[in-house]
């Protein structure tokens, strides 16, 4: 992979890991009790949402970088 490529394709992993920590956010309603669901949710849901906003610095990096504004 060049560094090219892996410019292009390092923020579309973060965003891709970031749906499926939400899809297991949103799979945490089928959790035993409330507070572990509370609990998952709120960590999952943090996570994948913090590795989609870094994936979007990434992406606006790049489109700086390659002059699209």
């Amino acid at each position: 992979m060049t560094k090219k490529q892996y410019e292009i394709a390092l923020p579309l992993y973060y965003c891709a890991f970031a749906i499926f920590f939400n899809i297991f956010g949103l799979a945490s309603m089928f959790a035993r009790d409330t507070r572990s669901a509370i609990i998952y949710l709120l960590s999952v849901l943090f996570m994948g949402n913090f590795l989609m906003f870094v994936g979007y610095l990434y992406i606006l990096r790049d489109v700086r970088k390659w002059g699209f504004e």
